[in-house]
């Protein structure tokens, strides 16, 4: 609700992106769209776009 920002002190709201949304509908396409287009996992580091290296491992038996 765009009424409860407000209630959000100035120092947060200026450290975050607020999306106002009517739906659900319109939250999944704005985190989906961002996720997609932004070409970072989870921990924000970019994908590794060269295929796996095959590692030897040695195993202790």
């Amino acid at each position: 609700n765009s009424a409860d920002l407000a209630e959000i002190p100035e120092t947060v709201q200026k450290e975050m992106e607020f999306i106002l949304v009517k739906n659900m509908s319109d939250v999944i396409k704005h985190a989906l769209e961002k996720e997609a287009s932004s070409g970072k996992n989870d921990a924000g580091k970019d994908w590794d776009q060269k295929s796996p290296v095959k590692k030897e491992v040695e195993e202790e038996v």
